[in-house]
């Protein structure tokens, strides 16, 4: 049996120009993995948080997120996956938040499985205090999508085929 682990750090610090507009960042990561392989089969997890921020003229933003994922192998390749994300935001004066947003997704073999019990797809977009739009997901066609339905549109996240 073969058991190896660690863990990561990163940090972005500093200015970058897009379009012509000077952003500035100050965001750092961890995380830690680990792996196990044996003759009947494999498994790897990995976690990791973001934290900082990142500003530009009438823009400012907080990041907090956090993500974990797990796979194995034996007969079948599962993987499951959990985002969460509480980020906020102002833009030209407006606050934004990304509350309390939970995406929890399964698969087996590539395949979305477990998506009537499993999965998780939740969390409100506020604009000011109000909410202005609600994560969800569901079956559309032969398609499992995760959205974010505003007052103006329905906005497709990620979408697997069923």
């Amino acid at each position: 049996m073969t058991d190896h682990g660690g863990s990561s750090a990163a940090t972005l610090l500093g200015t970058y120009i897009h379009d012509g507009i000077s952003y500035s960042a100050d965001l750092t990561e961890q995380g830690s993995y680990s792996f196990d392989i044996s003759g009947s089969g494999a498994e790897f997890e990995h976690q990791q948080s973001t934290q900082g921020s990142v500003t530009a003229p009438g823009f400012s933003m907080m990041v907090s997120e956090s993500y974990w994922y797990k796979s194995i192998y034996v007969t079948q390749y599962v993987e499951n996956m959990e985002r969460i994300v509480d980020n906020s935001w102002t833009a030209d004066g407006i606050s934004y938040r990304l509350s309390n947003a939970r995406i929890r997704t399964s698969f087996v073999d590539s395949r979305p499985t477990e998506f009537d019990s499993y999965w998780i797809a939740q969390g409100s977009l506020l604009k000011g205090n109000a909410v202005h739009g609600q994560i969800g997901m569901g079956v559309e066609g032969l398609q499992l999508r995760i959205w974010l339905d505003t007052p103006a549109e329905r906005i497709q996240l990620e979408a697997w085929n069923l």
